[in-house]
């Protein structure tokens, strides 16, 4: 599902759904991410899920970072991107509620939001 808040290349069909929330560490637009992150993304990619990326950086540059970086390609796991466009503070829950609309899911706990910050945590659980 394509809409101003998300760039997609996957259909939202599945019941399955992953929201990579990266991107508050200093490192984060750095090709080297930890090897444990990209190995999950790319798990979860094979699981069938459909997995988005919601980081503070642009989408193009979000493309740039998961097509290059030193791990391998996993854009080809990846349905799209989310940027601030969708919301600025990632603490905030409302952010999630739009995310969860956007690729067309009625709730948003369908949805695992995976994060390192533990306020966009406790936003994720308040999305209703």
């Amino acid at each position: 599902m394509e809409s101003s808040n998300v760039e997609s290349s996957c259909s939202t069909t599945s019941a399955k759904f992953s929201c990579t929330n990266e991107g508050q560490r200093s490192d984060s637009l750095n090709p080297n991410h930890s090897s444990r992150h990209l190995k999950q993304t790319e798990n979860i990619g094979l699981s069938g899920a459909k997995v988005y990326i919601y980081l503070s950086g642009s989408r193009l540059a979000q493309r740039f970072i998961y097509g290059y970086i030193n791990y391998g390609n996993l854009r080809k796991y990846l349905c799209g991107f989310f940027d601030t466009r969708v919301g600025r503070n990632k603490r905030e829950t409302q952010i999630y509620n739009e995310i969860s609309k956007s690729l067309g899911v009625d709730k948003p706990s369908n949805i695992l939001f995976e994060t390192d910050v533990i306020q966009e945590a406790v936003a994720t659980n308040g999305a209703v």
